[in-house]
């Protein structure tokens, strides 16, 4: 079986702006796919790629139900979708409880697009409630094209970080 862990797609009516403002954040790279769920499946079974992780992210603290929302709706047959959490929003630890509810396997972090390092002090208590749910972590890590240094999530910085998970945790990149 293979298994595509790290991959992205958008509701459909924002696929395609969503797209153009990643493929200008990284450089230039073009997307594979055309950004949309469809998209996905069809390079997946051109591929012989069996299932992928969707990895969903919440840049503010107002779209985090929404990117929940698809995440689950699309979290079926060969898609195991991941939700995220805005780190700073008053409802964050709330939003993990509704994650987990959703059905969920696990939460993408990504501290360049989230303003945060993986070291902040502020993050334990997101890093606890992960861990009690019993989700798995997934932390955009190392360099973005979108973004200068110094980044998030660094070796360094994923080690002291660590320390407060009891469920996996996968530095990405």
């Amino acid at each position: 079986m293979i298994i595509d862990f790290h991959t992205h797609c958008f509701p459909e009516k924002i696929a395609k702006m969503a797209l153009e403002r990643l493929s200008f954040a990284s450089g230039g790279m073009l997307p594979n796919t055309d950004g949309t769920l469809n998209g996905l499946k069809d390079i997946m079974l051109k591929q012989g790629v069996d299932k992928a992780v969707v990895l969903n992210i919440a840049t503010n603290a107002t779209q985090q139900k929404k990117v929940n929302d698809f995440a689950s709706e699309i979290n079926k047959g060969n898609i195991i979708s991941f939700g995220s959490v805005f780190p700073f929003s008053e409802d964050c630890l709330d939003e993990l409880e509704r994650i987990k509810s959703l059905g969920l396997k696990g939460v993408k972090l990504h501290p360049d697009y989230q303003g945060f390092s993986v070291d902040d002090e502020r993050m334990i208590p997101i890093y606890k409630k992960i861990s009690n749910l019993g989700l798995i972590t997934v932390f955009h890590a190392g360099f973005d094209y979108g973004f200068p240094p110094p980044y998030g999530a660094t070796p360094e910085k994923m080690e002291k970080a660590l320390k407060y998970f009891d469920s996996p945790v996968v530095a990405a990149h």
